[in-house]
């Protein structure tokens, strides 16, 4: 299914033509990979991924589209760069309603586009041209740090101690009696594993990475939790351990030590979000939890 509405693809294969053939605009609107969406208040930019796009930067703005719909007349600009395109659909505040606004829900809507110039779909309406002062420029893309942050320390620092502190409350209370052991070794370790990785597999989608690059972060995950399993289970057992059995707390520090730094290292490339589009006076636009 393709990321673009229906007069986005009418917008998109205008402003393609000069560049591109058209099974080539064919292949972006169907084949690309969402980024991400938006909303200015004003307008809003869709960025999307797809191999056919080029590494230098270039603006597609003619011929000069126009769209309206009700009280909204906005107007439209690709921009090409780093294997991206960015959709950017503004209003002209002159012809739109008294706020200028661009409603959230524009894309749902069916919005009736004309080439300048063209007669058809408006009728007796002057083309505006863009003011100067509102030339367009291309979203900065940044990386997000807190929730990157808040991923990695949030899920990824609190999961573990909990069930390992789980493991051993179930250990001291319920030593000798049989399903304890089963619930700390097994129980507790799956339970945290398959939640997890469901939440994990949620985030990496929202990612703003390439297809490729989101497999590798989600086999990162995969890695991690076994990581996470094992040392689960072996705390467990550990607590199980007659006292004077139980290997000491120095011993064990240089193997605890090395867990921890790989399993940190997979997590916090399996959650790196990649980098949104932002504009000068907005947040960047992300799904994360």
């Amino acid at each position: 299914m393709s990321v673009f509405s229906a007069y986005e693809s009418q917008v998109l294969r205008t402003l393609l033509s000069s560049r591109y053939s058209g099974s080539e605009i064919d292949a972006v609107i169907n084949e690309a990979s969402f980024v991400a969406l938006e909303h200015t208040g004003v307008g809003y930019f869709l960025t999307v991924t797809h191999p056919l796009m080029p590494s230098t930067r270039t603006v597609c703005s003619q011929p000069q589209v126009e769209g309206r719909f009700r009280d909204v007349h906005c107007g439209f600009v690709l921009f090409l760069e780093d294997g991206e395109l960015t959709f950017e659909c503004f209003s002209y505040p002159s012809q739109t309603n008294s706020n200028g606004d661009v409603p959230g829900d524009l894309r749902e809507q069916p919005v009736k586009i004309k080439e300048a110039g063209s007669t058809g779909i408006i009728h007796g309406a002057s083309i505006p041209s863009r003011p100067r002062h509102q030339e367009p420029t291309l979203p900065r893309h940044s990386v997000n740090y807190l929730t990157w942050f808040h991923r990695v320390l949030g899920w990824d620092a609190a999961l573990p101690l909990l069930v390992s502190t789980g493991s051993v409350l179930i250990a001291r209370t319920l030593k000798n009696q049989p399903p304890a052991d089963i619930l700390a070794l097994v129980g507790l370790p799956v339970l945290a594993f398959s939640f997890r990785f469901a939440l994990g597999t949620y985030q990496i989608k929202s990612n703003a990475c390439g297809n490729a690059f989101r497999g590798f972060q989600l086999f990162a995950l995969v890695m991690a939790l076994f990581i996470l399993a094992f040392v689960d289970f072996f705390v467990a057992i550990v607590a199980f351990l007659p006292k004077g059995n139980a290997p000491k707390a120095e011993e064990m520090l240089p193997l605890y030590a090395v867990t921890l730094l790989t399993y940190v290292t997979l997590v916090a490339f399996a959650m790196y979000p990649g980098r949104y589009s932002t504009t000068a006076n907005s947040e960047p636009f992300s799904r994360d939890l």
